[in-house]
């Protein structure tokens, strides 16, 4: 039972009142969630004290709801980077969820999707040579979408040693979808409940790399507005650079190789991009 200040759980087959019941007000609680353990749907939380309670739920009951309604009355910390206040947003978008990840963002930058993928899915191919993040199953791969960038993080011991993969929109060349398929028994219409959620990845292509990103199973809509958000902060953010790049053309080629080098910082042009441009205004001197 979810209350206006509290979670009761009353168990029936105790001998006395006191072993039947479970009770917990809200401010004793850390998080809430839905728990993938139960054969039916499930409803979990975990106390300031640490300990988890999970307990099945009737098929009637509006887990969403009911999981949306305690996490309004729980007491959440403040993340410290990240910023939520933000439109649109999908439903992975969460503070629980984006803590994880809180640490990769600066500070003030805004979620607007989350992507959660439990097989540590993404390729690199850069120049024909492919890398991949393959956990065999084991690693979990976060993705932000966000206002500046996409950025993903990884297990430091699959690429390169490095915590994040970060591909600033400027340096975007195209954004597509794809389906990765699933088996699925064409039975009591499963195939048709699941249409809608299938596994999918992201593919993001730069002026040097291709990044092949699994995205989990998200909806078909979720999936379109996360590709359509991309395509429209890669344009905008590339008009900005090139109005500011012209602002500074009939400087000092120098002065130029500084500001880029202040964008370079920024994560507005990549590596790549700045020793390219770098050697173009070198040529001028």
């Amino acid at each position: 039972m979810i209350t206006d200040h509290r979670i009761l759980y009353v168990n029936g087959g105790g001998s006395s009142l006191e072993d039947e019941v479970l009770a917990r007000e809200y401010d004793r609680i850390e998080k809430v969630g839905s728990d993938s353990g139960w054969l039916s749907s499930g409803f979990c939380f975990v106390d300031k004290d640490g300990v988890e309670f999970s307990f099945g739920v009737s098929g009637d009951t509006d887990l969403g709801d009911a999981i949306e309604y305690v996490d309004g009355k729980i007491e959440h910390s403040p993340l410290d980077n990240a910023d939520l206040d933000c439109t649109p947003q999908n439903e992975l978008a969460t503070r629980e969820n984006v803590s994880k990840i809180d640490e990769l963002m600066e500070v003030g930058e805004q979620v607007h999707f989350l992507a959660k993928d439990a097989t540590g899915g993404i390729e690199i191919i850069t120049g024909g040579r492919k890398e991949t993040t393959d956990g065999g199953g084991r690693k979990t791969v976060w993705t932000a979408v966000t206002d500046r960038r996409v950025v993903s993080s990884i297990p430091s011991s699959l690429i390169g040693g490095s915590d994040e993969i970060s591909i600033p929109y400027t340096s975007v060349t195209n954004v597509d979808l794809e389906d990765m398929g699933t088996d699925i028994a064409d039975s009591d219409g499963i195939v048709e409940m699941m249409e809608s959620y299938i596994q999918k990845r992201l593919v993001i292509q730069t002026n040097s790399r291709t990044y092949r990103i699994d995205v989990g199973t998200m909806s078909e809509e979720s999936c379109r507005r996360m590709a359509d958000f991309i395509r429209k902060k890669s344009t905008e953010q590339t008009r900005r650079l090139e109005k500011q790049e012209q602002g500074h053309s009939s400087g000092n080629p120098l002065d130029q190789i500084e500001r880029l080098k202040q964008l370079n910082d920024q994560g507005a042009i990549t590596d790549e991009e700045f020793e390219e441009k770098k050697s173009k205004l070198l040529d001028q001197i």
